[in-house]
């Protein structure tokens, strides 16, 4: 259980890496060169915007601060390009596209001065030529831009879906894993309370067996695992193991009595018969004594007899 979770641990480590990773280049390069693209191609279209107004209003009044006005954005527009080259010169695609986006900003706004000054100082026809040559330069750099800013959109949104994709398999993944931990922690309960419960019930039915009286105390309890019920089976095995000791010790015992007593029975009966015998011999003594004594009196009345 523990080396599982240790497991979806890990795999949540790496996509929430992947996830932190993607976001840090979201914010640190993705964004940032989308927003500047945005920004340099919010300047081109000032610069268009300014140039195009001040060749239609022939530099008259209102219009005469649109040259300088055009040529600040211009200049915004300059530094937005040498920013983005540098932080993207480690993507090659981007870095040519943005080293043609400088070469055709510099001729943009060229042509675009050139058109103005067509315009105001030789006349329609001229501005009209000059005009056409603009819209080729404004092609010429909006479709580097155009890819540049499309690819830095492409980018994000790639980054955006793979961190969603991303979220979404973490979310079934936790969803999944957490349904196979519980079911691993159900299995491994039920298998844990087995190896304790089963244990416990043969203690309490050995004790239940002694307790009636009809206890095997040759058997012993057997636990294969290193824990509190093994403690507990080899104290009781112990327990068993002195009663049983005990028991023995009391038969033996019994036994040497059962011979002491057989041996005090031979003896007395022995000593029995040799009572009787003496009582036999004293009856006869005491008979002759008698008989003696008996004599002795009949000795006697005959000698009185003979003396008187």
């Amino acid at each position: 259980n523990g080396f599982i979770a240790l497991i979806i641990f890990g795999i949540s480590i790496f996509l929430l890496t992947k996830n932190i990773s993607l976001s840090k280049n979201i914010k640190e390069k993705i964004f940032p060169n989308t927003m500047a693209f945005m920004e340099l191609q919010n300047n081109v279209n000032q610069v268009r915007l300014f140039l195009t107004n001040v060749s239609a209003n022939r530099g008259s009044e209102g219009f005469a601060s649109g040259i300088k006005q055009a040529e600040t954005h211009f200049n915004n527009a300059n530094e937005i390009t040498d920013k983005l080259l540098e932080t993207n010169k480690n993507n090659p695609e981007i870095h040519d596209n943005l080293k043609k986006i400088k070469s055709n900003l510099n001729n943009f706004f060229t042509v675009g001065k050139k058109m103005v000054n067509d315009y105001i100082n030789k006349g329609t026809g001229a501005g009209n030529v000059a005009m056409y040559d603009f819209e080729v330069s404004v092609e010429k750099l909006f479709m580097p831009l155009l890819f540049s800013v499309d690819e830095c959109k492409n980018q994000l949104e790639e980054n955006i879906e793979e961190i969603n994709t991303r979220t979404e398999f973490m979310q079934i993944f936790f969803v999944n894993a957490s349904v196979i931990i519980m079911a691993l922690s159900i299995i491994i309960a039920i298998v844990i309370a087995n190896r304790i419960v089963k244990p416990l019930k043969n203690l309490l039915l050995r004790l239940d067996d002694i307790s009636h009286g009809e206890g095997d105390l040759t058997a012993r309890l057997e636990i294969q695992t290193k824990d509190e019920l093994f403690e507990i089976a080899k104290s009781f095995n112990n327990f068993i193991q002195k009663i049983q000791s005990v028991i023995q010790d009391i038969r033996k015992l019994a036994n040497q009595l059962a011979e002491s007593s057989e041996e005090l029975s031979t003896t007395s009966m022995g000593f029995s018969e040799n009572t009787q015998n003496q009582a036999a011999s004293v009856q006869e003594i005491t008979a002759t004594v008698e008989e003696i004594s008996g004599g002795m009196e009949n000795i006697a009345d005959n000698t009185v007899t003979q003396f008187t």
